[in-house]
């Protein structure tokens, strides 16, 4: 399966406070901690429940001036950095 197919959601292990320039994440489990911009913030809380790269991509479009290129390309890049480091998970 492919980024676009699997859910995508928030690991449990992630506490997280918003603060006023975004949010601000730490990973319990490896000490880790993440400061997010207001659209990683957006992302951020539109995973409160699991969804899909193109659902997300898809309220992202709706709520700001970015066509759906651009969002898909920018929203994976970010996604995979994040599953990367584990404050994301995928399926």
């Amino acid at each position: 399966m492919t980024i676009d197919q699997m859910p995508i959601a928030r690991n449990p292990s992630v506490m997280f406070s918003e603060v006023e320039q975004g949010t601000v994440l730490m990973n319990i489990e490896s000490g880790t901690y993440f400061d997010l911009d207001p659209i990683g913030s957006a992302v951020w809380a539109l995973l409160e429940s699991p969804a899909t790269l193109p659902e997300l991509c898809a309220a992202l479009v709706a709520r700001y001036e970015v066509d759906s290129e651009t969002c898909h390309a920018d929203v994976s890049e970010f996604v995979k950095e994040l599953i990367a480091v584990d404050v994301l998970r995928q399926g």
